[in-house]
């Protein structure tokens, strides 16, 4: 939900037109020296960058997932998420650099469902292997949101 200039909320309604699978690897811990026990005590990277396609009327989400262990890593995945956006033009504002802005509370759910889909993928990619073991943490989508708006004003500061 937006607040619009009377106070009101107005809504951003979508759908989820795609979702797939870029990348995916998977290295042998062995050749790092490490064992079962040392893989259990990875962590894991997040990066994310957004697209946005006014003519589509579409986001796109590009989520990449890596799991390391100190400076090896280890397996990782890289999808993309698309959504159309309902009535798009009042939705999202935007302007002709498609810099945008979009509530908070939007892009949690939108990171959200990319990061629960993603995660799915892993579980059934890595079925078959050591890492099949590994939960990946949950991720507080306030301080991770916090940390890309950072990371963004860095970006633009810095051109």
């Amino acid at each position: 939900m937006e607040k619009t200039e009377n106070g009101t909320n107005k809504s951003i309604s979508f759908s989820l037109l795609e979702i797939k699978k870029t990348r995916f690897y998977q290295s042998n811990y062995l050749d790092f020296g490490l064992s079962k026990e040392d893989v259990l005590k990875g962590n894991l990277k997040i990066d994310v960058n957004f697209e946005l396609s006014p003519n589509e009327e579409t986001i796109s989400l590009f989520l990449k997932l890596d799991f390391c262990h100190t400076d090896h890593e280890l397996f990782g995945i890289e999808t993309v998420h698309k959504y159309k956006i309902k009535d798009f033009k009042n939705a999202i504002q935007y302007d002709e650099n498609i810099t945008f802005n979009v509530p908070d509370e939007i892009m949690k759910l939108w990171i959200g469902i990319a990061i629960s889909d993603t995660r799915g993928m892993m579980v059934i990619l890595n079925s078959d292997s050591d890492y099949s073991r590994i939960t990946l943490p949950l991720i507080n989508l306030d301080a991770f949101l916090r940390s890309i708006k950072k990371s963004m004003k860095m970006e633009q500061s810095s051109e």
